[in-house]
C-alpha cells in the first residue's frame, strides 16, 4: 500500500476547495439563516395568533356576562 504524498493531499484539497468555494459557503450560510428565521417567524405568528384568540374569547365572555 503506497503512502500518500503531500502533493496527493494537496490535489484532494484543491478539489474540495473548488467544490466548496467561498460562494458555496456564503449561499449555504444564507440558506441556513433563511430557514431558521422562517421557522422563528412562523412560531412567533402562532404564539401571537393564540394570544389573540384567547383575548378575543375572554373579552367576548366578559361582554356576555354584562347585560
Amino acid at each position: 500500500m503506497p503512502h500518500e504524498t503531500l502533493l496527493d493531499n494537496q490535489g484532494w484539497f484543491k478539489k474540495l476547495a473548488r467544490r466548496f468555494g467561498p460562494g458555496h459557503v456564503v449561499n449555504t450560510c444564507f440558506l441556513i439563516v433563511m430557514l431558521f428565521s422562517t421557522l422563528l417567524t412562523w412560531r412567533e405568528v402562532m404564539i401571537l395568533k393564540d394570544a389573540y384568540v384567547r383575548q378575543s374569547a375572554q373579552s367576548s365572555g366578559e361582554r356576555r356576562e354584562c347585560p
